[in-house]
């Protein structure tokens, strides 16, 4: 396993656990525990984009350790983590109007937890695409 699959491997991880706390604060109606999870679900989005960030670096080591079948891998893993964003977004804002209406106002934590849950969506469909991208790979090598 190489390390660029490492980090995606653990993005998947952190996010999946991200977002499992993120519905939960959607699901329970405690003020105290919404703070908890709040603050939990953003020390996860911290620990994602440090993660993203060393990815990063590391690409920008070289053609040794990064090649032209990664950066197409990532470029493709990308493209589909924001399309899972904006597929996100749309969905969770069209049940909120759904659900308030226009005629009702919503708290903006709730405004919040939507951007948090699409970010961490992202960084869930990027890393799922770079390992099964990576498993088709070396399945076809």
């Amino acid at each position: 396993m190489s390390k660029l699959q490492k980090y995606a491997f653990l993005n998947l991880t952190l996010s999946s656990v991200g977002l499992i706390i993120m519905l939960v604060r959607f699901l329970v109606n405690i003020y105290s525990f919404k703070i908890i999870v709040s603050v939990l679900a953003f020390v996860l989005c911290c620990f994602l984009m440090a993660s993203y960030i060393f990815r990063y670096k590391y690409q920008k080591q070289g053609s040794q350790y990064y090649d032209e079948r990664d950066k197409q891998i990532h470029k493709k893993a990308a493209f589909a983590g924001f399309v899972t964003m904006f597929l996100t977004l749309f969905v969770l804002s069209l049940f909120t109007f759904l659900i308030y209406m226009p005629d009702k106002s919503i708290s903006i934590g709730l405004l919040l937890g939507i951007v948090s849950f699409s970010y961490m969506s992202v960084f869930l469909a990027e890393s799922i695409a770079v390992l099964i991208q990576y498993m088709l790979g070396a399945q076809g090598e």
